[in-house]
């Protein structure tokens, strides 16, 4: 049932936090969404508002900015190697980097609609999903896009692969499943009507994020985990979270180590923000991190969020403060 009410922020900041202790980083940008690669110990890249790529060499203490020169809204971003890189987001938009983020060139998707999560199997084997069921395809890496919105006309939030086989979350309960690299997708029931998204594949376990997606502002709120072994049989678990905005993002290092990031701000000027952490799949969650503020100048907001990890003790968090 989705139960989320709505705070109105009129704030504007970004949180960025590194995952050893989680120790706060300055980041000198601001937006509403983002997404975080990073690589190794050192390099890290993170697109936000209005096409801004912030590369840092340093594992996030300095940031060099770089305008890509399309003053669009980005929701999803990945790389295949620290050249190549792909990010994708309002109004059908993807744009393509192939030196670092020092240059962006627009690829055409061949729809207006908006582009929310990208998913990279190989070079030449790339997807993306979107509003109303747009699924792209591409076979030649990202020059050319095949659309195909005939799977569902929902709108679909993610997707995901662990080689042959992918799953895409969307509005509605919708959940997809393709054991052939994308050829055929089949759906899958589970026992909710709830939007999905912030989809995990790991070795043995796949899991999923339920609960209600803001078609208007983007915003994931969910508190209720969908889990299967064997994609046959899913069992169920809710996470806790603070105030009434639910969980905007999971993420699983492994079958057994996970993460999720709550966040919330009101009228007060009070925000909050916390991470959770499991070593047993999602049976039990312990606070990993916990802060709060009362100054507006730098309040945290969870709609939208980001969780990314170089390996199991190294990994950044993306909280972003904006809401309308």
């Amino acid at each position: 049932m989705k139960h989320f009410s709505t705070f109105l922020i009129v704030f504007f900041t970004i949180t960025f936090i590194h995952s050893q202790g989680w120790p706060q980083i300055n980041f000198p940008g601001e937006g509403m969404y983002g997404s975080i690669c990073p690589f190794g110990e050192d390099l890290v890249y993170l697109m936000v508002d209005n096409g801004m790529f912030y590369t840092s060499y340093d594992g996030g203490l300095n940031w060099v900015e770089t305008n890509t020169g399309v003053q669009k809204n980005f929701y999803d971003m990945v790389f295949f190697d620290e050249d190549l890189g792909f990010a994708v987001g309002n109004n059908g938009t993807i744009i393509k980097t192939m030196d670092a983020g020092q240059n962006w060139d627009i690829v055409s998707s061949g729809t207006t609609e908006n582009l929310f999560s990208i998913a990279m199997i190989s070079l030449n084997d790339i997807w993306i999903v979107g509003h109303h069921g747009v699924v792209l395809h591409s076979t030649n890496g990202g020059n050319n896009w095949i659309l195909d919105n005939s799977i569902s006309s929902e709108q679909l939030n993610s997707v995901e692969f662990k080689g042959s086989h992918g799953y895409i979350a969307g509005n509605n309960g919708t959940l997809l499943y393709t054991t052939d690299y994308g050829t055929t997708w089949n759906p899958i029931a589970l026992s909710t009507t709830d939007d999905l998204f912030s989809l995990n594949i790991t070795a043995n376990n796949t899991q999923v994020l339920a609960g209600q997606v803001d078609e208007d502002y983007l915003q994931y709120r969910g508190d209720l985990v969908f889990k299967t072994e064997d994609n046959s049989n899913w069992t169920n678990y809710y996470v806790p979270y603070y105030l009434d905005m639910g969980v905007s993002k999971l993420y699983f290092l492994n079958d057994n180590v996970g993460f999720y990031l709550d966040a919330a701000a009101a009228f007060c000027n009070c925000s909050f923000m916390k991470i959770y952490k499991t070593y047993d799949s999602g049976e039990t969650w312990s606070l990993s991190y916990s802060a709060s503020t009362y100054n507006s100048n730098s309040p945290f907001f969870g709609g939208f969020s980001d969780l990314a990890f170089v390996n199991d003790s190294l990994g950044y968090a993306y909280v972003s403060s904006k809401f309308f």
